[in-house]
């Protein structure tokens, strides 16, 4: 019994301890105004808008992850060499604005996409591209672009 209240009384001097940190700007935690927009998404269904043409990629493994300022696109089914890429991005009222594309590859300095082929398995088909947000709610992401309609699912 002596053991298990010390084990509390541990356990509560260490939360006591960070919530005091953090009251008096110790420690600083990283949040985010992004809203419903943060997490990761996997691109379910991409719409061809001047074909009328329907893909189901649902069973495809691309995603998007958004946290902070950026994005990170991702699928380990692509055969060719990159597999990831990150970006910046702003968004505003029902604009999502992608910018700087660069191929997620720390050692060689994250060096940026120059050829948009790279960018289309993620449903991107400019180097700097925008979406009109046509749907975003806790569980799903519908973005538009001149050319596809991108359905997104949260994980």
């Amino acid at each position: 019994m002596k053991k298990k209240l010390t084990t509390y009384f541990a356990a509560f001097a260490v939360m006591a301890a960070c919530m005091v940190m953090a009251s008096c700007g110790l420690v600083e935690f990283e949040t985010s105004d992004n809203g419903k927009l943060d997490g990761y998404w996997h691109l379910e269904k991409v719409d061809t808008l001047s074909s009328g043409g329907t893909a189901d990629v649902s069973q495809q493994l691309i995603f998007w992850s958004v946290q902070g300022a950026m994005l990170i696109t991702y699928s380990p089914n692509i055969s060719s060499a990159v597999q990831r890429c990150v970006f910046h991005f702003s968004h505003e009222n029902d604009t999502f604005s992608i910018i700087e594309p660069r191929i997620f590859d720390r050692v060689a300095g994250d060096p940026l996409v120059e050829d948009v082929a790279i960018l289309a398995p993620f449903g991107i088909n400019k180097l700097d591209e925008s979406f009109k947000v046509e749907q975003l709610t806790g569980s799903k992401m519908t973005l538009v672009s001149e050319n596809l309609r991108l359905f997104f699912k949260k994980m």
